[in-house]
């Protein structure tokens, strides 16, 4: 939980961001930020509130680091993607940047433009003359609903 909300605060969608923040930690740290060897729950609050946020030696991806101690600021207020430009914040972040510089990664992901980074042999879900004639984009869609031109997503 978000220091905010065991404090009795009143809070909005900063919890959330803290709450991705703690996930994303513990996708690729393996294990919770805080109090991860506690089992006691108010040890395990104690920790969230107090316990410096470190990374394992061995993880060295700064950019996500960053991302990370930004979505897990302790003040709500200081939080990535709890000011005006809200969760922009977090995805304009140098971590979605990486091997997308020129555009955005996430109308890469709306528009449905990247390719998957393994695809496993031997697996066909349909016969490809099927889905021929199927366009998988919707991004001329999109770009219609939020008034934007296709030529700014690429």
């Amino acid at each position: 939980m978000a220091p905010e909300v065991m404090r009795g605060h009143g809070y909005s969608t900063e919890v959330d961001i803290w709450s991705l923040g703690v996930m994303l930690f513990e996708l690729v740290c393996g294990y919770l930020p805080f109090g991860n060897d506690l089992d006691e729950p108010t040890e395990v609050c104690a920790a969230v509130l107090r316990d410096q946020l470190y990374f394992p030696v061995a993880y060295k991806n700064k950019q996500c680091k960053e991302l990370m101690r930004g979505m897990m600021a302790r003040s709500s207020k200081s939080r990535i993607g709890s000011g005006i430009n809200g969760y922009e914040d977090i995805k304009n972040a140098d971590f979605f940047k990486i091997g997308h510089p020129d555009s955005s990664l996430f109308n890469k992901i709306l528009a449905r433009e990247l390719d998957a980074p393994l695809v496993p042999d031997g697996e066909t879900y349909c016969d490809p003359d099927e889905i021929a004639d199927v366009k998988l984009s919707d991004s001329e869609e999109l770009c219609n609903l939020k008034g934007i031109s296709k030529a700014n997503l690429s």
